[in-house]
C-alpha cells in the first residue's frame, strides 16, 4: 500500500539509506537499485477479551538478478481497555504497531547486513 511504501522509504532515509519509492526510480541512475518487496501476511486488529494489533510481513530485498535476503518480520501489541471495541482505540493501537513495524524493518540487522554487503560489492577495487 502507498502509505506503507512511503513510511518505509522515509524510515530508510532516516537511517541513511538512499531510498526511492517505485514511481520515483525511472531514470535515477545507470546502476539498478535494490528493491524492497514482500508479502503482507497479517495486517489486523482484533478485539475480544482484550485487543491486539498485528502486522506480519515477509520482507525481501532483491537486486535485479536475485533475492539478497528474505525474512519474516512480525510486530504485535496487545492491551485491555474497558471499551475494547472502540474504533478510535483500535486505530491508535494499529497506528502504534505500524510505526513499530516500519522502524523494525529499517533497523533490522539482517536487512542492514544485506544492504552493506551489496554496497561493498558495488565499490570499485583499489
Amino acid at each position: 500500500p502507498p502509505q506503507l511504501r512511503e513510511a518505509l522509504a522515509a524510515e530508510f532515509r532516516a537511517v541513511g539509506v538512499e531510498t526511492f519509492v517505485s514511481d520515483q526510480v525511472a531514470a535515477t541512475t545507470a546502476d539498478p537499485p535494490l528493491i524492497l518487496g514482500g508479502e503482507i501476511r497479517n495486517f489486523s486488529t482484533e478485539s475480544r477479551w482484550g485487543r491486539e494489533a498485528h502486522i506480519g510481513v515477509i520482507v525481501r530485498i532483491r537486486s535485479p538478478e536475485r533475492v539478497l535476503v528474505e525474512k519474516r518480520i512480525d510486530v504485535r501489541e496487545s492491551g485491555y481497555h474497558w471499551n475494547n471495541f472502540n474504533t478510535e482505540i483500535l486505530e491508535a493501537l494499529l497506528n502504534r504497531v505500524f510505526a513499530q513495524f516500519v522502524r523494525a524493518v529499517a533497523t533490522d540487522p539482517d536487512l542492514a547486513a544485506a544492504l552493506r554487503a551489496h554496497a561493498q560489492s558495488r565499490r570499485p577495487s583499489q
